[in-house]
């Protein structure tokens, strides 16, 4: 096994590093005031109250870095202990936009294998806007949670871009990659891999593109690709006739899913109910369970199985604005995306005139068996629509990623992120394995297979990737020499 010294050449860095981010921690404290004015610092370093076996800080970064003097934000940030023989820096990046990296990453990586746990120094922040920095606009919090495509009443979405006030203008991806690259001057870290899922890849690309130097690798698991996106997601609808006849290969299915689930919508008004369920199960539960049977009853009439279904799983799209934040998301996505309409600026007349366009256009065939007025009435598209103009965020939406080492992860059950997206980013990213994982969702990770690949990435070398299905990640992660 070679040595990932190779693959990370400023781990030796780290150690000393460590030190003198101690001693920028003392000076934030009362020390030398010289060097904390010099580049960021962490402040308010103590042990995590809500994880064991962390150190929690907080890093004060500008609301606009444009104006670096004005009004500021405090984000937390938290790491695990500083191995002895370390092989570098990885950075968890969480999704949304708008979820809190300190709520889901430190039992994540608990529950890594040991060689793997204890090989790296693993570093978390909640972007900003998230956590305890959270934009918490309460009427769409309620109605649309954790989902990305539940929309909210269009007053609303105004209200909530009132009550954010002139501040929304600097929650775009750029703003994150700014913060982010305040971090590693902060740690001193001379370069670092960001390991980002869902948004979080997007991130990490993004700061990629805007600091290629300071990158050793990247991991984009559940790929959000940096060019191309659609805030129709196309390839979300498409990908579901697919995975409804995967399941039905694999257990006995009494009728054809697809036709039934395109009875079922034709007789019921709650489209966009169905579609939240079917891409919440591709992350929280790939066997679909029932979804098969309930479709087929209620193509027949009998809606009681999938009534039960939807009633059951509404749990999967209520979090909190501290979990994931609504109001951040949608500050984020708006500013980001080149909209159907064109960009973030467009006057509310001409979106209203794109949806009159799209809903008499001949682009069912892309969304079927789901309607037009579904696909318009997406969170994604409908929220973003009544979003007042602000001006784009600053992001790259063209070119390739700089040529470090990159695993690309995607689960064939992925509905959110479809394998399409992360084929995409892929034609986009000299130096990318991509790794499918047949029976993942999204946050393929949290798969076997999904770990036996970082482990396999992080610590020997992207070579021999893929793995194939059912390698383990444990031993992968021998001592560097």
């Amino acid at each position: 096994m070679r040595s990932i010294l190779g693959f990370f050449p400023d781990a030796r860095r780290v150690a000393g590093a460590a030190a003198t981010f101690i001693a920028l921690g003392l000076a934030a404290c009362g020390g030398d005031d010289r060097t904390v004015a010099q580049k960021p610092v962490l402040e308010d370093i103590a042990p995590c109250e809500h994880a064991d076996n962390y150190v929690c800080g907080t890093l004060s970064v500008p609301l606009d870095h444009q104006r670096p003097a004005a009004s500021r934000l405090k984000l937390n940030v938290a790491y695990s202990q500083l191995p002895t023989q370390s092989r570098g820096t990885v950075l968890m990046l969480a999704g949304g936009p708008g979820q809190s990296s300190l709520d889901i990453f430190p039992d994540f990586i608990d529950e890594l294998p040991a060689d793997l746990r204890h090989a790296f120094w693993w570093v978390m922040i909640d972007q900003r806007g998230t956590g305890e920095s959270a934009l918490n606009c309460p009427a769409v919090q309620e109605q649309a949670g954790g989902s990305d495509v539940l929309p909210a009443l269009p007053e609303d979405v105004a209200a909530c871009a009132t009550l954010i006030g002139d501040a929304r203008a600097y929650y775009g991806t750029d703003a994150t990659v700014r913060d982010l690259e305040m971090l590693r001057q902060a740690l001193e870290v001379e370069r670092w891999t960001l390991n980002g899922t869902s948004y979080g890849s997007y991130v990490a690309s993004q700061y990629a593109l805007a600091f290629p130097e300071r990158v050793q690798g990247l991991v984009l698991d559940s790929v959000v690709p940096h060019v191309g996106l659609d805030m129709t997601l196309a390839t979300a609808f498409a990908a579901i006739p697919r995975v409804l006849e995967e399941i039905c290969q694999e257990r006995v299915c009494s009728s054809d899913p697809v036709r039934d689930l395109e009875l079922t919508l034709e007789r019921r008004n709650d489209e966009i109910a169905i579609f939240n369920l079917l891409l919440a199960l591709s992350a929280y539960d790939t066997e679909f369970p029932e979804v098969p049977e309930a479709l087929a009853a209620a193509a027949r009439g009998n809606d009681q199985a999938l009534n039960e279904l939807l009633e059951r799983y509404r749990w999967l799209h209520e979090e909190e604005a501290n979990e994931l934040s609504q109001g951040t998301h949608l500050a984020a996505l708006c500013a980001d995306q080149i909209s159907p309409w064109g960009d973030s600026l467009t006057p509310f007349a001409e979106r209203e005139a794109w949806k009159t366009s799209f809903l008499n256009s001949d682009q069912a065939a892309r969304y079927a068996p789901f309607s037009l007025a579904v696909v318009a009435g997406i969170g994604t598209v409908a929220n973003c629509q009544h979003w007042p103009p602000v001006a784009p965020s600053a992001v790259v939406r063209d070119g390739t990623l700089p040529a470090v080492p990159v695993l690309l992860l995607a689960g064939g059950r992925d509905l959110i992120t479809p394998v399409a997206e992360a084929e995409l980013q892929l034609a986009h990213t000299p130096s990318g394995r991509l790794v499918v994982a047949p029976d993942a969702g999204h946050g393929v990770q949290d798969h076997d297979d999904g770990q036996a690949n970082l482990a396999e990435f992080l610590c020997v070398g992207p070579e021999a990737l893929p793995l194939p299905p059912g390698s383990s990640a444990e031993g992968r992660c021998s001592p560097p020499d």
